[in-house]
């Protein structure tokens, strides 16, 4: 009986064993799938461009790089949309929407505020905009963040830099700095504004001279400019009335730059910039009203009156090719430098700054990836500025040959460096 009961057990073991085989396989096949790789994720990004130029393609190629590098090229989908090829900036902007773009890049103003109207889900980072908060109609309390699906790079160029151009340039703290300026460029003011704050900080005076009447010089005017004859053994000899009084003020002052910190904040955006009169530095002394003088009234009283003349980057002034002409002769004429904050302002400037395209696009993309990992929430991602360690001094041969001067080498010529410009060159990476 004991031996029946023990082969019964037996072979209900068995049994079991047998049964529990299968179950032991459906797990392994379970898992087996389970741990089958999935599909990498595929990002949709749309870019949306006020302008198409050689320099809007680097900063293209920069947003480009970063991302197909971070992703993989397999895994980034590219859609482009040109305002300037379409009905308007929204029109493009909504393609890009339609096309099923996670985020936006936009570059420009029309770029920004189209988008800014037409989402507030998808993430959008902007480029190349100056006045972003009062185009996005922001207050001042939001200080550097948007508080909304919005973040970039702000277009103005480190006024630090600037004004270290300008000293560098006059070989010296200039006694006066003179800033033409068009009451109605609304961006032109504000940036005007800023480097008025730097320079009343390294104690050098200035003094702005409006420039509004488009109909006092005529159409042929550059034909009655020579822009590139003067030599320097002729200029002509014009008295400094105001300067006198002006270089006073900065006795003892500080007029070294990099002691001067970055304001974290653009001061004066949302004032109100179309009443604009011409301010005067308190450091100048005595000064007559410049208000509705004459074009080249105006501009022979402020090189007469002023050792530099500054245009910040965007100035519409340097637009018009005949004003440039007018103003490079005459302030040959009188050795007074002149001081551009852009490269497009430098084709009529003794000397320009160069933000890198490459390298804001760049940064630009960097910030996009921070937004698609999760890593940041792009409301409270502030909005950012170029580079200065990105940014390159450079000077007009031709100009500088009639004021007879002579660049350091943290200086280059502004046509050999452009022809030779190598993207990516002063962009500084994670692995560096």
């Amino acid at each position: 009986m004991k031996l029946q009961k023990t082969v019964f057990c037996l072979l209900m073991a068995s049994a079991l064993l047998i049964l529990s085989i299968p179950a032991v396989h459906t797990s392994a096949a379970k898992e087996s799938t389970e741990r089958q790789p999935t599909e990498p994720t595929v990002y949709h990004i749309g870019i949306c461009l006020d302008t198409t130029d050689e320099y809007t393609a680097y900063v293209v190629r920069g947003f480009k790089d970063v991302l197909n590098n971070e992703y993989g090229k397999n895994q980034v989908v590219f859609a482009e949309q040109n305002t300037s090829d379409s009905a308007s900036a929204a029109t493009a902007v909504e393609a890009l929407i339609q096309s099923q773009s996670q985020l936006l890049f936009t570059y420009g103003e029309d770029s920004l505020s189209a988008a800014a109207g037409l989402t507030n889900t998808i993430p959008i980072v902007f480029g190349n905009v100056t006045d972003y908060r009062n185009l996005l109609h922001l207050l001042k309390e939001s200080g550097n963040t948007t508080g909304r699906n919005i973040t970039g790079i702000a277009g103005i160029p480190s006024i630090g830099e600037q004004l270290s151009l300008l000293i560098e340039t006059t070989d010296h703290a200039p006694h006066a700095v003179g800033i033409l300026y068009d009451p109605s460029d609304a961006d032109s003011i504000l940036q005007n504004d800023i480097m008025e704050h730097y320079l009343d900080e390294a104690g050098i005076p200035w003094r702005e001279y409006e420039i509004s009447d488009t109909d006092d010089l005529p159409a042929d005017q550059t034909s009655a400019v020579s822009s590139d004859t003067t030599e320097a053994g002729d200029a002509v000899a014009i008295p400094f009335p105001s300067i006198t009084a002006a270089a006073s003020g900065k006795e003892g002052a500080n007029i070294h730059p990099d002691s001067i910190g970055e304001s974290g904040d653009l001061t004066g955006i949302n004032e109100p910039m179309s009443a604009r009169t011409a301010q005067v530095s308190p450091l100048w002394g005595e000064a007559a009203p410049v208000d509705n003088l004459p074009f080249e009234e105006a501009v022979r009283l402020a090189c007469a009156e002023c050792d530099a003349l500054y245009f910040c980057a965007g100035n519409e002034i340097t637009a018009d090719s005949n004003r440039m002409a007018l103003i490079r002769s005459a302030a040959a004429e009188t050795d007074t430098v002149t001081v551009g904050s852009d490269e497009i302002i430098g084709d009529n400037t003794l000397v320009c700054l160069y933000e890198d395209p490459y390298d804001l696009g760049y940064r630009c993309g960097e910030m996009c990836i921070r937004i698609l990992n999760g890593d940041d929430a792009i409301e409270e991602m502030p909005v950012a500025r170029p580079d200065p360690d990105a940014a390159t001094k450079l000077y007009d041969a031709d100009i500088a040959a009639a004021f007879g001067k002579t660049f350091p080498k943290s200086f280059h010529e502004r046509n050999s460096y452009l022809e030779n410009y190598v993207p990516g060159a002063l962009t500084k990476t994670d692995e560096e």
